[in-house]
């Protein structure tokens, strides 16, 4: 089974990671899935690159940053995403 999370934002304008109350909370729980998962984040996206980076550590999921795209990479960088995606799922 492949599961979609969406988590509030992390970090602040000095890049150091200050979690919303729900992604503290939430960590234990992502830690304990053992799902298959990967985590994409554009570079332009306003919510902090971080905060997906700790979604994928708390997973032990591979972190991908998709440069020159903003908060929907399945538009902006649909190429690098369908690869991404492509290597990740099982054929």
């Amino acid at each position: 089974d492949i599961a979609c999370i969406a988590l509030a934002q992390c970090g602040d304008q000095s890049g150091e990671i200050e979690c919303t109350p729900l992604l503290t909370a939430l960590r234990p729980a992502l830690a304990g899935l053992r799902v298959p998962a990967i985590v994409l984040h554009g570079d332009d996206d306003p919510i902090p690159a971080a905060s997906a980076r700790a979604v994928a550590d708390a997973l032990g999921a591979p972190f991908h940053l998709l440069p020159d795209c903003g908060h929907v990479p399945y538009v902006e960088a649909f190429d690098e995403f369908r690869r991404l995606l492509d290597a990740f799922l099982p054929s």
